[in-house]
């Protein structure tokens, strides 16, 4: 991705939509496409994301989607992220699913890629950053009991997030892998049986 940051709007996007959905390591957690990929003219400035979070995070045997838009001047502007699929976490809104990011939030950089954002998204399931949240309910809840916290994240995952429901799957045409072997997961294995 060396070129890429010296392109700018829709070049750029299609550029990196391009290396983004031929990359074997990100497609393997990450499904990427148009928001309305059968529209005539589908728009390269509304994505959508599926999410597959690792074994060993806290949202393990979820399935998450995320809708991502672009501003015409981007990478100047950062993108706007958003779980659609409802989720329990201190970095996400729970009503409207926005994300807090540092790296879309505050510190943006042209420089940076979707692929540094996806990064940035699979970290927020690793770790939960209770010192910048955007739910203080889920803060508060980590911050005295974690256990009812965990226990409330799986509460969700089980509910709005079951990989397991293949009616879901199916309706978001995500790919199903048999071995997810990315830099997050490295080797692990997703199973979806």
């Amino acid at each position: 991705m060396s070129d890429i940051k010296k392109l700018k709007g829709k070049d750029r996007l299609l550029k990196e939509y391009d290396e983004l959905t031929n990359d074997p390591d990100i497609n393997n957690c990450f499904g990427i496409d148009y928001w309305d990929p059968d529209a005539p003219n589908p728009d390269i400035f509304h994505w959508q994301i599926t999410l597959i979070p690792p074994i060993g995070t806290d949202y393990e045997g979820g399935f998450y989607k995320i809708e991502c838009r672009f501003f015409e001047d981007y990478p100047e502007s950062a993108p706007q992220l958003k779980f659609v699929t409802r989720i329990f976490h201190c970095n996400v809104e729970e009503s409207s699913g926005h994300i807090c990011v540092n790296t879309i939030k505050g510190s943006w950089k042209s420089t940076y890629t979707m692929e540094d954002v996806l990064n940035h998204v699979m970290i927020l399931l690793y770790k939960q950053n209770p010192n910048d949240p955007f739910n203080s309910n889920a803060k508060s809840l980590y911050n005295s009991d974690k256990k009812k916290f965990f226990d409330k994240v799986k509460e969700y995952t089980k509910k709005y997030a079951n990989i397991n429901d293949f009616e879901n799957l199916n309706k978001q045409n995500i790919p199903l892998f048999e071995k997810c072997n990315c830099h997050w997961c490295k080797t692990t294995f997703h199973s979806i049986s």
